[in-house]
């Protein structure tokens, strides 16, 4: 089991957020007004491409929302509804409609409660370690009030413990060794 072994390297990861355009940044700003004004919300995220510095005109504006999860399991509809009614009626998110071929908004609301689940040999790894790196690792905060999401990041990053490291790691490999298994050889 020499991958289960390895050690754990400490890595960094440098980005500039890059919007590809006025319309994009516009719209950045727009939405984080929109969510700053709301009470329940805690931060907001950019994700995606433009928080890498990896977008180009045609690239859409990811952002995820973070909200308490006792708030997000009662208001979850009434966010995404309101949420709906803003975009569609806004006119500097019109123009970034209008910017790019895939030039629009997805919206994520999540809580940042992030937990591994199981998989086997025949089931494909969870979200875990994508979710983490998504909404802690390559985004860029445009709103934060309170501690409430920089205390995930201090509980998560970098990433967990080496016990929970270990299982993660073997539960991937049993997976990949059963695929690699079933490819017959020539």
């Amino acid at each position: 089991n020499l991958y289960l072994n390895c050690k754990r390297k400490s890595m960094s990861y440098s980005f500039q957020t890059h919007y590809p355009s006025s319309a994009h940044e516009a719209a950045s700003k727009a939405v984080t007004l929109y969510f700053a004004n709301h009470t329940e919300v805690e931060a907001l995220l950019l994700t995606g491409s433009c928080a890498r510095g990896k977008a180009s005109i045609d690239s859409c504006l990811d952002f995820a929302v973070v909200i308490r999860p006792e708030v997000l399991a009662k208001k979850k509809f009434h966010f995404q509804h309101h949420w709906e009614q803003f975009y569609s009626k806004d006119k500097v998110l019109k123009e970034l409609r209008q910017a790019g071929r895939y030039s629009h908004i997805d919206i994520d609301f999540i809580d940042c409660v992030f937990k591994p689940s199981y998989h086997g040999y025949t089931t494909r790894a969870d979200e875990f370690e994508v979710e983490i790196g998504n909404y802690l690792v390559y985004c860029e905060p445009l709103y934060e009030k309170g501690g409430y999401y920089q205390a995930f990041k201090e509980q998560w990053l970098p990433y967990y413990e080496e016990k929970l490291r270990h299982e993660r790691l073997e539960m991937v490999m049993g997976y990949l060794v059963n695929n690699l298994d079933h490819i017959p050889l020539f």
